[in-house]
């Protein structure tokens, strides 16, 4: 009873805000004016269209006006109200920035302009001859727009055809045919001319002509030859200046390192400098010339390489050195060269920098906890462009109800890393490659300590060296080759051994144990193609451990249950994490989603993986029905973690997961979201925990199941998010999963209390 007066209850609101606002909207206009509510995307002939639903996201991210979106109005009714206000300043004059939205009229000129703006987006898509009609529709002066489509549907690329010009640019061009972009007997796309042009300028820039750009290339379509068919003729435009067309070589090299935009005379009386034929001119030096000439590519008297110039200024900007840097050119005339000096002009940025943060949370159990971090950055530490990050942060968690202790938990990380702009390999000179973004090399230690009043302290000591590159601006790799970290558990109390000794696996997570291995990580992001275009998020992570340390190691005597190195038990294991994301923008909403799988192997030395490297589900980030790793192994149900300060966190060998997420603008800089979360973690082998391991025939009806609504302040640069979840279907007593779903009642406390779960996050969960 108490949820259908819940439900009624809401319904009720939801009708009354949706009238209020709704007649507000009409209320101040004129009996001649007309609100706009809707635009609607009609297709008179639905089967001439290639992937409807996408090209109809595109024509209405183009339409116009834009319909006054949102919460039944909610924008419009703030600007109406507030609108009489004149003040610049006060609560309506803020309410009328942040929240209202003018109300959209119908303008015949905009909705002419909007039809002319469709046909051009059907004709780059080949949908030549397409035409866009419209048809409006008043109720209560609210107004409904359609664009009706009607098409013979799309061309097909029948022919390419290259210019037999016998100037040297047209051969040049011929020459990289091969490679075109346009595909004969696909759909004709501007997109792809497009992508054909830069590619073409790219390979002219490429041989020293420098100012040959895309505008000089245009193609001719015919259409008349083939039904539904076009066929393409590539020309080139010559320039007034036909010089312009010629190919240049490298004149003399001058960098600034030092530049100020608002100083005219920064480069004038300065100590100049040679370092491998550049000249380098600066009143001190900030930066050794080696590490400016290393970015810089190319020689004297070389053809000009486009590409090559412009990596070279990406990298200048890559070294975190600088603010701006900007290359010119000068152009002189020699006897019988075209030749083009080069001017680096390099305005320096902040060197050193010095961050802090503060953060409060809270968990269940009347769990508080505050934590506080400082950071300090220099980015020209040896006069080479490294970047030297230093990171000290602590905190403590108390609990309102214990009367025995004040704090519960104390930690304290410390972190200090070298960041060098090139690929450090010891004993070996690597040759110089113009990659197309900065391959840099990093060096880390860090030390953590933690303390849990009444059960133990353990410190972990962490050395990485590895290295980080990009291949293209989509795909990036992380390598780290060595990867040491040490833990140590002390101090234990009576109470924490008692746990121990009934727990084999717990008992093995918390032993003294180091790991030594590499790991490796990959990511790729697709790039859209506009802003209603789905695109791509995969990542995964690789490592391993202990298989040196397994030829250096003392092999066990007999009764020893794991070889020793140096008298200290080390970890072997195997593991990898996949994580894949597809987002489904649109123009005032995004689907997002996300599958992600991760498993974990002990071998050889470890019949566990060490804890800092087991899987768990649940928190702001994963499954947010569940609190921070409460969820799991399989359908055990840990019955002991409120008595044990939730000490035994539910860890798995084996996680699966999956999101999906309905993301949508409410009003300015806030964001609604509705989502589900699916997964749970395993084990590969059964321990005192029952229904915990991974079997094929029935993980699946293990899954934990959650759902919930989001708020979000977008901010542009940053994300505060709350995320409002609850379960499902979630482990029950006797040891099974099971739909919760007749149990809601959201006017009930206990129920509340014990099932509804928030989060406080920074940044979207995925």
């Amino acid at each position: 009873m108490n949820l259908n007066i819940y439900r009624s209850v809401i319904i009720f609101l939801s009708l009354l805000i949706l009238a209020l606002t709704s007649c507000v909207g009409t209320k101040y206009l004129p009996a001649n004016e007309s609100l706009v509510k809707k635009i609607k995307i009609d297709f008179k002939n639905p089967k001439k269209i290639d992937n409807q639903r996408q090209l109809k996201a595109e024509l209405h991210l183009l339409a116009k006006p834009i319909p006054n979106y949102g919460l039944g109005g909610f924008n419009l009714w703030v600007y109406n109200i507030t609108s009489k206000n004149k003040k610049t300043k006060g609560v309506r004059h803020w309410l009328k920035k942040t929240f209202g939205r003018p109300p959209q009229l119908f303008d015949s000129k905009v909705v002419n302009r909007s039809k002319l703006v469709l046909e051009k987006h059907l004709k780059d898509h080949g949908y030549f001859g397409a035409t866009v009609s419209i048809d409006t529709t008043v109720k209560k002066q609210q107004m409904t727009i359609t664009f009706r489509v009607e098409s013979k549907g799309r061309f097909i690329v029948n022919s390419l055809h290259f210019p037999e010009d016998t100037i040297a640019i047209g051969r040049l061009i011929n020459d990289y045919q091969k490679e075109t972009k346009i595909n004969v007997n696909k759909p004709y796309s501007k997109l792809a001319i497009d992508k054909e042009r830069l590619r073409l300028t790219q390979v002219a820039g490429r041989h020293g002509y420098m100012y040959f750009q895309e505008n000089n290339l245009f193609f001719l379509v015919d259409t008349t030859k083939g039904v539904q068919q076009a066929d393409l003729y590539l020309k080139i435009e010559q320039p007034t200046d036909s010089t312009l067309h010629e190919p240049f070589q490298i004149g003399e090299t001058v960098v600034y390192p030092t530049y100020l935009l608002e100083d005219t005379a920064a480069t004038q009386n300065l100590d100049t400098i040679y370092h491998e034929n550049i000249r380098i001119i600066q009143p001190l030096e900030v930066i050794k010339p080696k590490v400016i000439t290393r970015k810089i590519y190319q020689n004297k008297g070389d053809l000009i390489n486009r590409e090559l110039q412009d990596i070279g200024v990406s990298h200048l900007l890559d070294l975190g050195l600088f603010k701006f840097v900007r290359l010119k050119y000068e152009r002189r005339d020699s006897a019988n060269l075209k030749i083009l000096d080069r001017h680096f002009y390099l305005t320096p940025g902040l060197t050193q920098n010095i961050q802090t943060e503060f953060q409060l949370n809270n968990r269940s159990g009347s769990y508080f906890g505050t934590a506080a971090s400082v950071q300090y950055s220099h980015n020209n530490l040896f006069r080479g462009a490294e970047q030297l990050l230093m990171k000290l942060s602590g905190g403590v968690e108390t609990q309102s109800q214990n009367k025995e202790r004040l704090i519960n938990i104390f930690y304290l990380d410390a972190e200090a890393s070298l960041l060098l702009p090139k690929f450090l390999v010891p004993f070996k000179k690597i040759r110089r490659r113009p990659f197309r973004f900065v391959p840099k090399t990093r060096i880390s230690l860090s030390g953590n300590f933690q303390e849990r009043r009444d059960f133990y302290n353990i410190n972990s000591t962490n050395l990485k060296f590895g290295y980080e590159w990009k291949q293209n601006a989509n795909l990036r790799h992380q390598l780290n080759l060595l990867n040491f970290n040490q833990l140590n558990v002390w101090n234990k109390s009576e109470r924490f051994i008692t746990l121990l000794a009934g727990d084999a696996r717990l008992e093995n997570s918390f032993e003294n144990v180091f790991i030594l291995g590499s790991t490796y990580t990959l990511t790729y992001t697709s790039t859209p193609r506009n802003e209603v275009s789905p695109y791509v998020f995969f990542r995964t992570s690789i490592s391993s451990s202990g298989n040196l340390l397994s030829v250096l190691a003392k092999q066990k005597a007999s009764g020893e249950k794991t070889d020793l190195l140096w008298g200290r038990v080390y970890a072997q294991f195997f593991r990898i994490t996949p994580d894949f994301r597809y987002y489904i923008p649109r123009r005032k909403s995004t689907w997002a989603s996300r599958f992600l799988f991760g498993i974990g192997l002990p071998y050889g030395n470890s019949s566990e993986l060490p804890y800092v490297e087991q899987f768990f589900a649940g928190g702001a980030n994963s499954i947010r029905a569940f609190r921070f790793r409460g969820v799991g192994p399989g359908s055990f149900v840990d019955d002991s973690a409120a008595t044990n300060d939730q000490l035994l966190d539910q860890t798995g060998d084996i996680k699966l997961e999956m999101n999906l997420e309905y993301r949508f603008d409410m009003v300015k800089y806030l964001e609604g979201a509705l989502f589900m979360d699916v997964g749970n973690v395993w084990l590969l082998d059964s321990d005192t925990r029952p229904n915990g391991v991974f079997e094929f025939n029935r993980f699946y009806k293990e899954l934990a199941v959650g759902t919930g609504f989001g708020l979000r302040l977008d901010f542009d640069f940053f994300v505060i998010r709350l995320d409002i979840a609850f379960p499902l279907r979630q482990p029950i007593q006797n040891g099974e999963m099971g739909w919760t779903l007749k149990d809601i009642s959201f006017l009930k406390r206990n129920w509340r209390q014990e099932n509804i779960v928030y989060n406080l996050g920074i940044g979207y969960p995925f």
